[in-house]
Protein backbone atom coordinates (compact mmCIF):
# COMPACT_ATOMS: atom_id res chain seq x y z
CA UNK A 1 0.00 0.00 0.00
CA UNK A 2 1.62 3.25 -1.16
CA UNK A 3 0.65 6.91 -1.30
CA UNK A 4 -0.38 6.77 -4.96
CA UNK A 5 -2.74 3.89 -4.30
CA UNK A 6 -4.23 5.77 -1.38
CA UNK A 7 -4.73 8.90 -3.49
CA UNK A 8 -6.41 6.78 -6.19
CA UNK A 9 -8.67 5.16 -3.61
CA UNK A 10 -9.56 8.56 -2.11
CA UNK A 11 -10.59 9.86 -5.54
CA UNK A 12 -12.91 6.92 -6.18
CA UNK A 13 -14.30 6.98 -2.64
CA UNK A 14 -15.16 10.67 -2.93
CA UNK A 15 -16.47 10.61 -6.49
CA UNK A 16 -18.20 7.20 -6.21
CA UNK A 17 -17.74 7.09 -9.96
CA UNK A 18 -14.74 5.44 -11.63
CA UNK A 19 -14.80 7.55 -14.79
CA UNK A 20 -14.83 10.87 -12.92
CA UNK A 21 -12.19 9.62 -10.49
CA UNK A 22 -9.98 8.49 -13.37
CA UNK A 23 -10.12 11.96 -14.93
CA UNK A 24 -9.31 13.49 -11.54
CA UNK A 25 -6.13 11.42 -11.05
CA UNK A 26 -5.15 11.40 -14.75
CA UNK A 27 -5.44 7.64 -15.27
CA UNK A 28 -7.46 5.51 -17.64
CA UNK A 29 -10.48 3.89 -16.05
CA UNK A 30 -9.10 0.31 -16.46
CA UNK A 31 -5.80 1.36 -14.86
CA UNK A 32 -7.62 2.92 -11.93
CA UNK A 33 -9.78 -0.18 -11.47
CA UNK A 34 -6.61 -2.31 -11.49
CA UNK A 35 -5.08 -0.16 -8.74
CA UNK A 36 -8.17 -0.43 -6.54
CA UNK A 37 -8.37 -4.20 -7.01
CA UNK A 38 -4.67 -4.51 -6.14
CA UNK A 39 -5.25 -2.52 -2.96
CA UNK A 40 -8.21 -4.74 -2.02
CA UNK A 41 -6.13 -7.89 -2.63
CA UNK A 42 -3.32 -6.56 -0.44
CA UNK A 43 -5.68 -5.70 2.42
CA UNK A 44 -7.85 -8.77 1.98
CA UNK A 45 -11.08 -6.76 2.15
CA UNK A 46 -13.65 -5.28 -0.20
CA UNK A 47 -13.40 -1.49 -0.13
CA UNK A 48 -15.99 -0.64 -2.76
CA UNK A 49 -19.19 -2.32 -3.85
CA UNK A 50 -19.68 -1.69 -7.54
CA UNK A 51 -22.00 -2.73 -10.31
CA UNK A 52 -22.82 -1.29 -13.72
CA UNK A 53 -24.94 1.49 -12.22
CA UNK A 54 -23.32 2.52 -8.94
CA UNK A 55 -20.29 2.54 -6.65
CA UNK A 56 -20.59 2.51 -2.85
CA UNK A 57 -18.15 2.41 0.05
CA UNK A 58 -18.16 -0.64 2.27
CA UNK A 59 -17.72 -0.27 6.04
CA UNK A 60 -14.05 -1.19 5.59
CA UNK A 61 -13.75 1.33 2.78
CA UNK A 62 -15.16 4.06 5.02
CA UNK A 63 -12.54 3.33 7.67
CA UNK A 64 -9.72 3.41 5.12
CA UNK A 65 -11.02 6.66 3.63
CA UNK A 66 -10.80 8.46 6.99
CA UNK A 67 -7.26 7.20 7.55
CA UNK A 68 -6.30 8.05 3.98
CA UNK A 69 -7.42 11.65 4.38
CA UNK A 70 -5.29 12.01 7.53
CA UNK A 71 -2.27 10.36 5.92
CA UNK A 72 -2.33 12.42 2.72
CA UNK A 73 -2.96 15.64 4.65
CA UNK A 74 -0.02 14.92 6.97
CA UNK A 75 2.24 14.16 4.00
CA UNK A 76 1.34 17.51 2.44
CA UNK A 77 1.98 19.34 5.73
CA UNK A 78 5.33 17.58 6.12
CA UNK A 79 6.30 18.53 2.57
CA UNK A 80 5.29 22.16 3.03
CA UNK A 81 7.04 22.61 6.39
CA UNK A 82 10.20 20.92 5.14
CA UNK A 83 10.31 23.19 2.09
CA UNK A 84 9.70 26.25 4.24
CA UNK A 85 12.61 25.39 6.54
CA UNK A 86 14.83 24.61 3.55
CA UNK A 87 13.84 27.80 1.75
CA UNK A 88 12.46 26.03 -1.32
CA UNK A 89 8.74 26.36 -0.68
CA UNK A 90 6.96 27.56 -3.84
CA UNK A 91 5.35 30.97 -3.54
CA UNK A 92 1.91 30.00 -4.65
CA UNK A 93 -1.71 30.85 -3.89
CA UNK A 94 -4.36 28.26 -4.72
CA UNK A 95 -7.89 29.65 -5.09
CA UNK A 96 -11.06 27.64 -5.70
CA UNK A 97 -14.40 29.04 -6.80
CA UNK A 98 -17.60 27.39 -7.85
CA UNK A 99 -18.34 27.09 -11.56
CA UNK A 100 -20.34 30.03 -12.87
CA UNK A 101 -19.04 32.44 -10.22
CA UNK A 102 -17.54 35.66 -11.57
CA UNK A 103 -17.48 38.11 -8.68
CA UNK A 104 -15.90 41.53 -8.93
CA UNK A 105 -14.35 41.26 -5.44
CA UNK A 106 -12.53 38.05 -6.41
CA UNK A 107 -11.30 39.42 -9.73
CA UNK A 108 -10.09 42.70 -8.22
CA UNK A 109 -8.41 40.96 -5.28
CA UNK A 110 -6.55 38.63 -7.65
CA UNK A 111 -5.48 41.55 -9.84
CA UNK A 112 -4.19 43.43 -6.79
CA UNK A 113 -2.34 40.33 -5.64
CA UNK A 114 -0.68 39.91 -9.04
CA UNK A 115 0.23 43.60 -9.14
CA UNK A 116 1.72 43.89 -5.64
CA UNK A 117 3.16 40.36 -5.33
CA UNK A 118 4.27 39.27 -8.80
CA UNK A 119 6.54 36.64 -7.24
CA UNK A 120 3.47 34.64 -6.15
CA UNK A 121 2.10 32.12 -8.63
CA UNK A 122 -1.71 32.23 -8.53
CA UNK A 123 -3.74 29.21 -9.56
CA UNK A 124 -7.52 29.65 -9.77
CA UNK A 125 -9.63 26.52 -10.15
CA UNK A 126 -13.37 26.14 -10.71
CA UNK A 127 -15.12 23.26 -8.95
CA UNK A 128 -18.65 22.01 -8.33
CA UNK A 129 -20.17 23.64 -5.26
CA UNK A 130 -19.94 20.59 -3.01
CA UNK A 131 -16.18 20.28 -3.63
CA UNK A 132 -14.97 23.84 -2.93
CA UNK A 133 -15.02 23.91 0.86
CA UNK A 134 -13.92 20.27 1.06
CA UNK A 135 -10.85 21.24 -0.97
CA UNK A 136 -10.07 23.98 1.56
CA UNK A 137 -10.53 21.60 4.48
CA UNK A 138 -8.27 19.03 2.85
CA UNK A 139 -5.63 21.72 2.11
CA UNK A 140 -5.88 21.12 -1.63
CA UNK A 141 -6.41 24.90 -1.97
CA UNK A 142 -5.72 27.88 0.27
CA UNK A 143 -9.11 29.59 0.00
CA UNK A 144 -12.47 28.83 -1.53
CA UNK A 145 -15.49 30.88 -2.60
CA UNK A 146 -19.03 29.58 -2.71
CA UNK A 147 -22.56 29.82 -1.32
CA UNK A 148 -23.47 28.68 2.20
CA UNK A 149 -23.45 26.48 4.09
CA UNK A 150 -19.74 26.25 4.93
CA UNK A 151 -19.88 22.76 6.45
CA UNK A 152 -16.56 22.46 8.28
CA UNK A 153 -15.86 23.83 11.77
CA UNK A 154 -12.13 24.07 11.00
CA UNK A 155 -12.78 26.82 8.44
CA UNK A 156 -13.10 30.55 8.96
CA UNK A 157 -15.72 32.14 6.74
CA UNK A 158 -16.43 35.70 5.59
CA UNK A 159 -19.30 36.87 3.42
CA UNK A 160 -18.00 38.62 0.32
CA UNK A 161 -21.21 39.12 -1.65
CA UNK A 162 -24.89 39.53 -0.82
CA UNK A 163 -27.60 39.65 -3.44
CA UNK A 164 -31.05 38.38 -4.33
CA UNK A 165 -32.57 36.09 -6.89
CA UNK A 166 -33.65 38.13 -9.84
CA UNK A 167 -35.24 37.74 -13.26
CA UNK A 168 -33.66 38.86 -16.54
CA UNK A 169 -36.24 39.64 -19.20
CA UNK A 170 -36.61 41.69 -22.39
CA UNK A 171 -37.52 45.34 -21.83
CA UNK A 172 -40.70 44.93 -23.86
CA UNK A 173 -41.92 41.91 -21.87
CA UNK A 174 -45.33 42.24 -20.22
CA UNK A 175 -43.90 41.54 -16.74
CA UNK A 176 -41.70 44.67 -16.82
CA UNK A 177 -44.66 46.81 -15.76
CA UNK A 178 -44.31 45.23 -12.29
CA UNK A 179 -41.79 46.20 -9.60
CA UNK A 180 -41.26 42.52 -8.71
CA UNK A 181 -42.32 39.14 -10.07
CA UNK A 182 -43.72 36.21 -8.08
CA UNK A 183 -43.09 32.57 -8.99
CA UNK A 184 -46.81 32.12 -9.64
CA UNK A 185 -46.49 34.61 -12.50
CA UNK A 186 -43.82 32.46 -14.14
CA UNK A 187 -46.08 29.40 -14.47
CA UNK A 188 -46.44 29.65 -18.26
CA UNK A 189 -43.07 31.23 -18.99
CA UNK A 190 -40.11 29.42 -20.60
CA UNK A 191 -37.26 29.65 -18.09
CA UNK A 192 -33.49 29.35 -17.94
CA UNK A 193 -31.77 28.36 -14.69
CA UNK A 194 -28.31 27.18 -13.69
CA UNK A 195 -27.17 23.65 -14.49
CA UNK A 196 -28.01 21.24 -11.66
CA UNK A 197 -24.45 19.89 -11.72
CA UNK A 198 -23.24 23.25 -10.41
CA UNK A 199 -25.14 22.95 -7.13
CA UNK A 200 -27.53 20.00 -6.79
CA UNK A 201 -28.84 21.06 -3.37
CA UNK A 202 -29.62 24.60 -4.51
CA UNK A 203 -31.21 23.33 -7.72
CA UNK A 204 -33.45 20.98 -5.73
CA UNK A 205 -34.34 23.86 -3.42
CA UNK A 206 -35.50 25.81 -6.47
CA UNK A 207 -37.67 22.91 -7.62
CA UNK A 208 -39.25 22.93 -4.16
CA UNK A 209 -40.05 26.63 -4.51
CA UNK A 210 -41.81 26.00 -7.81
CA UNK A 211 -43.67 23.05 -6.29
CA UNK A 212 -44.81 25.29 -3.43
CA UNK A 213 -46.08 27.73 -6.07
CA UNK A 214 -48.20 24.89 -7.46
CA UNK A 215 -46.49 23.85 -10.70
CA UNK A 216 -43.51 22.28 -12.43
CA UNK A 217 -41.46 24.96 -14.22
CA UNK A 218 -41.01 25.02 -17.97
CA UNK A 219 -37.20 24.96 -17.90
CA UNK A 220 -36.03 25.16 -21.50
CA UNK A 221 -32.33 25.43 -20.67
CA UNK A 222 -29.97 24.64 -17.79
CA UNK A 223 -26.70 26.44 -18.28
CA UNK A 224 -23.20 27.11 -16.97
CA UNK A 225 -22.79 30.00 -19.41
CA UNK A 226 -24.28 33.33 -18.37
CA UNK A 227 -23.75 34.99 -21.73
CA UNK A 228 -25.47 32.16 -23.58
CA UNK A 229 -28.50 32.55 -21.33
CA UNK A 230 -28.56 36.33 -21.81
CA UNK A 231 -28.47 35.85 -25.57
CA UNK A 232 -31.52 33.61 -25.42
CA UNK A 233 -33.39 36.18 -23.34
CA UNK A 234 -32.40 38.90 -25.81
CA UNK A 235 -33.86 36.79 -28.61
CA UNK A 236 -37.12 36.48 -26.69
CA UNK A 237 -36.78 32.72 -26.18
CA UNK A 238 -36.92 32.56 -22.37
CA UNK A 239 -36.59 34.40 -19.05
CA UNK A 240 -33.50 33.90 -16.91
CA UNK A 241 -33.38 33.34 -13.13
CA UNK A 242 -30.00 34.32 -11.65
CA UNK A 243 -28.42 35.79 -8.51
CA UNK A 244 -28.19 39.57 -8.82
CA UNK A 245 -24.47 39.79 -8.03
CA UNK A 246 -23.66 37.69 -11.11
CA UNK A 247 -25.07 40.36 -13.43
CA UNK A 248 -22.78 43.33 -14.07
CA UNK A 249 -23.67 44.63 -17.53
CA UNK A 250 -26.87 44.21 -19.50
CA UNK A 251 -27.61 45.23 -23.05
CA UNK A 252 -30.16 48.02 -23.54
CA UNK A 253 -32.74 45.48 -24.68
CA UNK A 254 -32.72 43.62 -21.33
CA UNK A 255 -33.77 44.55 -17.80
CA UNK A 256 -34.03 43.04 -14.31
CA UNK A 257 -36.91 42.48 -11.94
CA UNK A 258 -36.52 41.11 -8.39
CA UNK A 259 -38.35 37.91 -7.57
CA UNK A 260 -40.72 37.93 -4.60
CA UNK A 261 -42.85 35.72 -2.40
CA UNK A 262 -40.06 33.59 -0.89
CA UNK A 263 -36.62 34.04 0.70
CA UNK A 264 -34.72 35.52 -2.25
CA UNK A 265 -31.47 36.37 -0.44
CA UNK A 266 -28.30 34.80 -1.87
CA UNK A 267 -24.78 35.05 -0.42
CA UNK A 268 -21.24 34.04 -1.32
CA UNK A 269 -18.65 33.28 1.35
CA UNK A 270 -14.88 33.02 1.36
CA UNK A 271 -13.52 30.25 3.58
CA UNK A 272 -10.02 29.28 4.66
CA UNK A 273 -8.36 27.15 7.32
CA UNK A 274 -7.72 28.78 10.67
CA UNK A 275 -4.30 27.12 10.83
CA UNK A 276 -3.14 28.24 7.37
CA UNK A 277 0.61 28.62 6.87
CA UNK A 278 0.80 30.24 3.45
CA UNK A 279 2.00 33.87 3.86
CA UNK A 280 0.54 34.76 0.44
CA UNK A 281 -2.94 34.05 1.81
CA UNK A 282 -2.48 36.74 4.46
CA UNK A 283 -2.03 39.40 1.78
CA UNK A 284 -4.94 38.06 -0.27
CA UNK A 285 -7.27 38.10 2.73
CA UNK A 286 -6.41 41.74 3.36
CA UNK A 287 -7.27 42.65 -0.23
CA UNK A 288 -10.60 40.85 0.12
CA UNK A 289 -11.29 42.71 3.37
CA UNK A 290 -10.61 46.03 1.63
CA UNK A 291 -12.70 45.29 -1.46
CA UNK A 292 -15.61 43.18 -0.20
Amino acid sequence: MDLKQLSYFKAVAEELHFQRAARRVHLTQPALSHQIKALERELGVTLLERDRKSVALTAAGGVLLEHTKLILRQVEVAKQETQEVGGSAPKRLLVATIDYLNLDVITRSLMKMRSEHPEVEIQKTEMPTNEVFNAVKEQAVDIGFGPPPVPHDALIKRRVALGHWTLVLPRDHELTIQESVSLAELRDQPLIIFDRALNPDLYDWWMQQFAAAGYKPNVVMETKQIQAALSMVKDGLALYIIASFLISDLSDSLTLRPLSGFDTEMSVFAAWREDYRNPALKFFLEYIRQLA
